[in-house]
Formats: C-alpha cells, sequence, structure tokens
C-alpha cells in the first residue's frame, strides 16, 4: 500500500531525522521542488531475527518513554532480568518493570479507544457472550422460538454448545459484514434481512454491539483508528505470533508511536521441529536439551513454554527433578480451581448436563460448601439417586425432556 505522503518545504532534513528518532524510517522520502515529501505518520515495520532483540532494548532502554512488549509476561520479565544483567551491553543496571510488558497488558493499558471508560474484550468473553448466547437459543427452541433459524439449526439447538468457539470467532468480523451488508442492494433477496443467514447474523451483531454497550466494552476489530497516544513509545516483538493480533493490526498501524518486530520472510536461519513418537520421549529429550544449554547459559536464561500445563505439569516437574534441572513453575490457575471457587464450577456442570447423577453427586459431596447441618443430608440424597438410577435426564417417545430426578421424587 502507498504511504500517504506530506510534502515539508524547507525544514526537510530535520523532519526526516525527527522521523528517525521516533522509530520511524525514511526510506520512502524523496527529494521534491523545495523540500522532502515524507510518508505521513509510517510506523516503523522492521525484519530481524531474534538474536538482534539485545541489540534493539540496547538502542532503545535509554529513553525512559519507551515499552518493550513481548508474547508472555515470562518473556518480558525475562529479557528485563537480561538487561540489568548485561549493563555492558545496555548501559544501566536498573529498568522500570513497565517498561517490559506482556502482550495481554499492553492490551488493557496502553490501547485507548475514543469511547470513555471502554475496555477491550478478551478474546475469552467473547467465548462466554457466544455460550451464553447458544444457551439462550437453546431454551428459545425448547418453546419454539429459537433466536437463530440458519447458522444453528433449531433442530439441534439443545445440542450446539460445540457452535460457541465458532461464534466467538465470527464476532470481530461482524462490524465489516454490517458494512457490507447494509451497501449491499436489497431487491436481491441473498442480500436482504429475509434472507435466514443475514438475518441470523444481523441478530448476532445486534446482540453483540448491545453486550459491548452495557458492559462498557469495546472489540478493537470493530474500532476505526487511530488510538489516542499516551505519550510512550511501543516496540512490539514478534506479534504475528500471537493468537489475536489480527483484530488489532489496523489500530496499530495507524499508531505513529508503536514499532513491530516481525520474523523475517526470508532467512538463511530456519527453525527446526522436532517429532517425537509420544509425549514422554519428547520430555525426557527437552530435560536433556536444557543440560546441554546448561553448558553455555545460566540457569535462569532458559524457559520452557507448554500449552497445558494442567496436563503436562506433574511430568514435567517429573523429569526436571529426574535430571536435577532446578525450576520455577508459573502459571495462572482459575479462580475455580481452588476450594472457594469449585462450588461454581460444580453449580455450572450439574446445570450443563441437566442435574446428571455425577454432577449432583461431586457437589452434595463437597465438604468445602458450607451445608446446613454439615451436609448430614447429602449423602442419604446420593444414595437415593443411586437407587432410582438417576444418571441423567432423557428424551421420552414424545420428544419431551424427563428429570429423572423429578420422576424418582414423584415415585416415591
Amino acid at each position: 500500500m502507498t504511504p500517504k505522503k506530506i510534502r515539508y518545504d524547507k525544514a526537510g532534513p530535520k523532519v526526516v531525522e525527527a522521523l528517525k528518532k521516533r522509530h520511524f524510517d525514511a526510506f520512502y522520502c524523496t527529494t521534491s521542488g523545495k523540500g522532502y515529501t515524507v510518508p505521513a505518520l509510517l510506523p516503523c515495520r522492521k525484519e530481524l531475527t531474534p538474536d538482534r532483540i539485545p541489540s534493539v532494548i540496547a538502542e532503545h532502554i535509554a529513553d525512559q518513554h519507551t515499552v518493550f512488549v513481548f508474547s508472555t509476561g515470562i518473556a518480558a520479565d525475562m529479557w528485563a532480568d537480561w538487561t540489568v544483567r548485561h549493563p555492558e551491553k545496555t548501559g544501566t543496571t536498573a529498568v522500570a518493570t513497565e517498561r517490559f510488558m506482556a502482550w495481554d497488558d499492553f492490551k488493557s493499558n496502553s490501547i485507548r479507544t475514543q469511547k470513555k471508560d471502554s475496555s477491550s474484550i478478551p478474546s475469552v468473553l467473547r467465548k462466554i457472550f457466544a455460550a451464553s448466547l447458544i444457551r439462550e437459543n437453546a431454551d428459545g427452541a425448547s418453546h419454539g422460538e429459537s433466536i437463530f433459524r440458519s447458522i444453528i439449526n433449531p433442530t439441534y439447538a439443545g445440542n450446539a454448545d460445540s457452535f460457541s468457539n465458532w461464534i466467538a470467532g465470527l464476532l470481530p468480523s461482524l462490524a465489516l459484514w454490517k458494512q457490507k451488508f447494509d451497501a449491499a442492494d436489497k431487491t436481491d433477496i441473498l442480500n436482504s434481512g429475509d434472507d435466514a443467514e443475514n438475518a441470523d447474523f444481523l441478530t448476532l451483531y445486534e446482540r453483540y454491539s448491545r453486550f459491548l454497550t452495557e458492559n462498557n466494552l469495546f472489540d478493537p476489530a470493530w474500532e476505526k483508528p487511530p488510538f489516542r497516544p499516551d505519550g510512550n513509545s511501543y516496540i512490539i516483538f514478534y506479534p504475528e505470533t500471537l493468537e489475536d493480533y489480527a483484530d488489532y493490526r489496523e489500530l496499530l498501524a495507524s499508531a505513529p508511536s508503536v514499532t513491530t518486530i516481525l520474523l523475517p520472510h526470508e532467512s538463511e536461519e530456519h527453525p527446526s521441529v522436532e517429532l517425537y513418537s509420544n509425549a514422554r520421549t519428547e520430555l525426557r529429550m527437552t530435560a536433556l536439551l536444557i543440560r546441554r544449554l546448561r553448558e553455555k547459559t545460566l540457569w535462569t536464561d532458559i524457559a520452557v513454554s507448554v500449552p497445558d500445563i494442567n496436563l503436562y505439569g506433574p511430568y514435567i516437574e517429573r523429569e526436571f527433578n529426574l535430571y536435577c534441572i532446578p525450576y520455577t513453575l508459573r502459571a495462572g490457575r482459575p479462580l475455580t480451581s481452588n476450594s472457594a471457587g469449585q462450588i461454581f464450577r460444580e453449580i455450572s456442570e450439574c446445570v450443563s448436563t441437566g442435574f446428571s447423577y455425577d454432577s449432583v453427586r461431586t457437589l452434595l459431596l463437597d465438604r468445602y460448601v458450607p451445608w446446613k447441618d454439615d451436609g448430614k443430608e447429602n449423602e442419604q440424597l446420593v444414595k437415593f439417586g443411586s437407587d432410582c438410577k438417576c444418571i441423567c435426564p432423557y428424551i421420552d417417545d414424545n420428544g419431551n425432556k424427563t428429570d429423572q430426578w423429578k420422576a424418582a421424587f414423584s415415585l416415591n
């Protein structure tokens, strides 16, 4: 895309130098008439290999208004540690931790919308909205009043939980769809609201828009740039590896204070991918690789990123202990994983499974819940469900949903 250009008469060289200091590249500058023609607020987009990260940090660390953004908090903390442990390269022995920021923190703290007191919606909240809407659609379908007619077949609305990720993925693109829909020729029925699919997307757009407004949220993919600058310059390392970077690409591309460091499209160095026959072998080979790395680096300079820490965490700890690898486990855990918050997960499980026997038993026998009379009658209720085979609700021959617990109580 050809950058928009502004002509700066008489002060051309000074403008070019100022742009360079603000992390702009004047590669497109051309002499024209009385002065220079330069790109108007063209953000710097550089392609560098990961081994150049230290040089980028060393070059900009002296500027107290420069913030470095990494994919995770662990990566940000490790580079902050590297900065203070190598004063011969960086020229400093202390840095403000807020200058090394994780991507999620950058989105929450540094991206500002034109809407006052609004926050960017997290991707997980999109999924919660989609799941809630699917449940509402299922309830309506059971009474012949489903919300959707096309994107979720009313016949199968009660079993549409698996659509939540798909619908959540549609939400960022709905603003663009609405623009195309409004501009389309409505004489064609396929472009009108009478089309079932269009009607569903319009309903989804309106419900999601109302949800954002009521909760003081905004979707970055719906926003029109630019965002308001906050006085800082941001250097984002390898944003193309982030799951939701596409939602913010245009917004960041319009921000004059944002520099993106991307992986080179053509490079002599290509990362290798090792394939293993099973997870046990992969963990053992990873431990051996860490032992070899230790010969030329510090333990604190090594980090392992784990996609599913709840599943692999215990096995990783075992392997690291076997190979005498010191480690610190850093992982966020949901509030529902502790004893106090677990009750909400158990209640949700009861509702989502139609009060199946297993979910009811788990909730009633949870001793962390302050049951009346210490839950003495809970065991009797669980035994009653077992004796009456209250396994789960079922659909009878007439298509009606039968609650096993209610049916058992009515017979006893």
